[in-house]
């Protein structure tokens, strides 16, 4: 994985990974554990890789738990990530459905059901960091921090349909997770 912690080589590298994707549209979105909150929109929170996954065979693997630290590749999955992926429940966040069950008696209490539909990826979009903030270093929360004019706080995929899906890290209280979103998913909960 490579770090791409400054906005400008961010950009660059997302730039250079559109013109290699040639056409190629977005087949999924997955992550190995997340769970899924609501904030007045549902969002993942996740402390694994976030993959962003192509139907030409090959994968944007994204690594973002602190506002200084992003870390991205464009690669095929690995044999064990493929493994992985191959047994997982949710192989695709922003389209799926979930029964959640009641935790004393197993029943199915509703349903969750996600959609949203995926294009090519059109360009990416970084918002910069205007105020001071807080990061993880030496082991401690450093508040109070003076952002650069290559300091960003959030990346947001935007595809040819006009959706989209936004990555951040997460609070540094939180400690090492990233977050992940679209307010362009359809997500309802269905009673059983």
């Amino acid at each position: 994985m490579y770090d791409f912690s400054k906005a400008t080589d961010t950009e660059n590298f997302f730039g250079d990974i559109i013109e290699k994707l040639n056409g190629s549209k977005i087949a999924g979105v997955y992550s190995v554990s997340p769970f899924l909150s609501n904030r007045g929109y549902f969002i993942y929170i996740q402390d694994g890789p976030v993959y962003i996954i192509f139907d030409n065979g090959k994968c944007l693997v994204l690594e973002y738990y602190d506002i200084n630290k992003f870390y991205v590749e464009y690669r095929e999955l690995t044999k064990v990530e493929r493994q992985i992926y191959n047994k997982a429940n949710t192989k695709d966040l922003f389209n799926r459905t979930t029964n959640i069950h009641d935790g004393h008696s197993g029943k199915i209490i509703y349903t969750e059901k996600s959609a949203l539909p995926y294009g090519r990826l059109k360009m990416v979009e970084l918002k910069r960091v205007t105020e001071n903030y807080s990061a993880w270093i030496d082991g401690g929360i450093v508040d109070g921090i003076k952002p650069t004019e290559e300091t960003f706080s959030e990346i947001k995929f935007i595809m040819d349909n006009g959706k989209s899906f936004i990555m951040c890290a997460d609070n540094p209280e939180n400690d090492g997770y990233s977050l992940l979103w679209s307010k362009d998913a359809d997500m309802e909960e269905y009673p059983v």
